[in-house]
């Protein structure tokens, strides 16, 4: 069971670590160097959110809330996601991305500029890393990725990522929409790559873990159950964006972390 909570959540995190880094408004200049596109978002995303407090999103899976602070005399991205059903009362909490700002000048330093490429039927820049870790520690077992922002409006439609282990997994925005001047998608989609023999015995494994789980909680976590299976099965996994909040009301202590 904690193997699927951390899967699960590394993907969520994963995501919502993309749209922080991406999610900005249209930007006028034609960047033609990974620098230059994610600088430009970097610029804009900070104007974007610079005017509000934050941003709650919820979405059929997770909720977050997004805001940007100054610290030290920085400007710092935080996004905290409640935990999903069934994660306990120990951790009331999901996982917090403290600085994605800090991801983007990662990016912007290490990835490489490698022309455009149509995502989702959108022009997309394309930005190419040999070594995910490089932006965050937590893909260490990553091999390589690919980001595609789109050339008219910098907001980030896809990425496709490839594992050591010969695994890969694909993502894609589909519809952004506008939320008093914050750009959000209504969907997203996550598939892994085939399933190997690795993968089988997985999804072997995973089945016979949920019959040690109580009925109420299999009840709880029947979504994220089944997307996970899905997913290993390699099926895409669908997330819709129900509201997205801008300064509405936040629980007790969310950035208290």
């Amino acid at each position: 069971m904690t193997m699927l909570k951390q899967s699960l959540t590394c993907r969520f995190l994963f995501t919502f670590s993309l749209l922080a880094l991406f999610g900005t408004a249209p930007a006028v200049s034609q960047a033609q160097s990974a620098a230059s596109v994610v600088e430009d978002a970097k610029s804009k995303m900070i104007e974007m959110y610079s005017g509000i407090d934050h941003v709650m999103v919820k979405t059929d899976t997770f909720t977050s809330y997004n805001r940007l602070i100054r610290k030290d005399g920085e400007v710092e991205m935080q996004t905290q996601i409640e935990s999903m059903p069934g994660a306990g009362s120990d951790s009331p909490m999901g996982n917090s991305i403290s600085n994605p700002l800090a991801q983007m000048d990662a990016l912007a330093e290490h990835g490489t500029y490698q022309g455009t490429k149509t995502i989702a039927g959108v022009e997309c820049h394309v930005i190419f890393l040999d070594d995910p870790s490089k932006v965050d520690a937590q893909f260490s077992n990553g091999e390589s990725v690919s980001y595609y922002i789109g050339v008219s409006d910098h907001l980030i439609h896809g990425m496709d990522m490839s594992m050591e282990d010969g695994k890969s997994m694909e993502m894609r925005m589909f519809d952004y929409q506008d939320y008093q001047g914050i750009q959000y998608p209504d969907r997203m989609e996550m598939t892994m790559g085939q399933m190997d023999e690795a993968s089988k015995q997985q999804m072997e494994n995973l089945k016979e873990q949920l019959k040690q789980i109580p009925e109420s909680m299999r009840d709880q976590m029947k979504k994220q159950l089944e997307q996970a299976m899905g997913m290993i099965a390699g099926e895409p996994m669908v997330v819709k964006t129900e509201e997205v909040v801008v300064n509405g009301p936040l629980p007790a202590g969310i950035f208290d972390q």
